[in-house]
């Protein structure tokens, strides 16, 4: 059994290694930002990845760049985020309630909360850093021919509103824009942060379903699933999904392939297993330091920062307000995702440490205790043992 057709051949890694993301949250995600899109969704041993076809980013990065000259679009979607953190303010003071929960208030609480998640995700996709690859790279190209300073100090000093120079008007405006959907974008994750990570609401929605229904299995259903097991309907069990799962489009219709299948598709989007222990991303930060690697992914649980010592190398899958701890002990940051303009990117110029972003392969080839050398001068990071 071969499976749904893929129509591309060249697949990039956009999510590397996210630990307990879910069928779920990938349906959540899905009906909120990629239902229309050729993405495809992954799980493999619990580890959750995301890839789109290569020649696909262009027309992200077409999306984001007319956004960002649109000068309707930023006042709007100040306004589309404004009232959904409002109503997410709202549900997380709700969380308490969740444990009392009966059949029938759980339903209207379940689709009150999955409705709210995916207009969050279809705000905050449109800030997620394959939008932003035009932008960054003629606000780059700009600085770097056209002042005295180092670009990334000039992008730093455009984006913090603090550059002095002369700068042209399409320059201004995708700095301001770059800078206000920065801001949206962290507003947005610290708000979805309390509804699934750690003791979240997320968490007590799934041990309340189980309570109801006798189910183990509910991060793994999707909604449409979820609803008719909460009607009384039969569901067959997807606790496998846990373990292997591929979610791919085929004529319209989003289908969720489990075993050989499954294997199929995540054997045509991987390509060739990366073997080096030298992996390349994007210079964020300059510098150069060796260290011990504490790698951590994006998992829906809160890390636990206690053993993180000062000048470790933080080896993640992105970051953000939540790794603070982390990076301000932290002798360089390596990140699988993200561009110039991502959290990483920001604070660890701020901080003056050495960054390299977009690694795609951090989190996988960096193993938790590894002496690293981090050359952020040339984008490089090599594993010395």
């Amino acid at each position: 059994m071969m499976g749904p057709a893929l129509k591309n051949t060249d697949y990039t890694v956009i999510f590397p290694a996210a630990q307990q993301l879910n069928a779920l949250m990938t349906d959540i995600m899905i009906q909120g930002a990629y239902g229309k899109s050729p993405a495809v969704f992954i799980v493999e041993d619990g580890i959750w990845q995301m890839y789109l076809p290569t020649n696909f980013l262009a027309n992200t990065e077409a999306i984001g760049y007319a956004n960002a000259l649109d000068p309707n679009f930023l006042p709007q979607y100040q306004q589309k985020a404004t009232k959904l953190t409002r109503s997410l303010d709202q549900l997380i003071i709700r969380k308490q309630e969740v444990k009392s929960l009966n059949q029938s208030t759980f339903t209207a609480f379940f689709n009150e909360l999955t409705q709210a998640v995916i207009r969050f995700f279809s705000l905050y996709t449109l800030t997620e850093f394959f939008y932003f690859g035009k932008l960054e790279e003629e606000l780059h190209k700009w600085a770097t021919h056209n002042t005295s300073h180092q670009a990334l100090q000039t992008m730093d000093e455009l984006l913090n509103n603090k550059y002095k120079g002369r700068a042209p008007g399409h320059i201004k405006t995708i700095s301001h824009f770059l800078r206000e959907t920065g801001k949206i974008r962290l507003l947005l994750r610290d708000k979805v942060n309390k509804l699934w990570m750690g003791d979240s609401i997320f968490a007590d929605v799934g041990k309340s379903f189980q309570k109801i229904t006798g189910r183990n299995d509910f991060s793994e259903l999707t909604i449409e699933e979820t609803k008719q097991i909460l009607k009384g309907q039969s569901v067959p069990s997807a606790i496998h999904r846990k373990k292997l799962l591929a979610v791919v489009q085929e004529n319209g219709i989003w289908q969720f392939v489990s075993e050989d299948k499954a294997r199929n598709i995540i054997k045509k989007v991987r390509g060739k297993k990366h073997t080096s222990n030298l992996i390349k991303g994007q210079t964020a930060s300059p510098g150069c330091i060796t260290g011990v690697a504490k790698v951590f992914s994006l998992a829906q649980q809160l890390h636990d920062f206690s053993n993180f010592k000062q000048g470790d190398i933080l080896v993640s899958s992105t970051t953000g307000p939540e790794f603070m701890a982390a990076i301000q002990r932290a002798g360089a940051i390596v990140t699988d995702e993200g561009g110039l303009m991502s959290h990483a990117a920001i604070i660890s110029r701020e901080l003056g440490k050495p960054c390299i972003v977009g690694t795609k392969l951090g989190t996988q080839t960096i193993k938790d205790g590894d002496l690293v050398e981090v050359d952020a001068d040339k984008g490089i990071v090599r594993v010395v043992q």
